[in-house]
């Protein structure tokens, strides 16, 4: 599960880093929205990150929360009406990525809740 929860942080990490690059190419975007925006995928990106070092669960919590907090700004830019078609797509690109890593955060706590302690032997 470990190696599982590393790879999971360097796989969001990857999709959080591309989500960010598509945000910054908006042309016209409300920059309150989108400082608030970067700031929170920001903090997802250091949420994945230390997933790979601590390999917990209350890591992966803490990602998948702020992944939701994005999840929100980002639904917030999206309503704002000075973008374009192009903007919006990027947008929906970003939003796409978020969604992913949130579902799979969402199933690897998941499977995390349903491991089974191996009993100890006592001697």
């Amino acid at each position: 599960m470990n190696t599982e929860l590393a790879r999971f942080g360097l796989f969001s990490g990857q999709l959080l880093t591309q989500a960010l690059a598509v945000l910054s190419t908006l042309s016209k975007p409300s920059v309150v929205a989108q400082s608030s925006l970067k700031k929170n995928i920001q903090l997802s990106q250091i949420k994945a990150e230390s997933l790979v070092l601590q390999k917990d669960a209350q890591t992966l919590e803490g990602l998948q929360q702020a992944i939701e907090t994005s999840l929100l700004s980002l639904d917030d830019l999206d309503r704002y009406s000075g973008l374009s078609d192009a903007d919006h797509h990027g947008i929906e690109m970003a939003l796409s990525n978020m969604v992913l890593v949130n579902n799979r955060a969402r199933a690897l706590q998941q499977r995390m809740n349903n491991v089974v302690p191996f009993p100890k032997r006592y001697a």
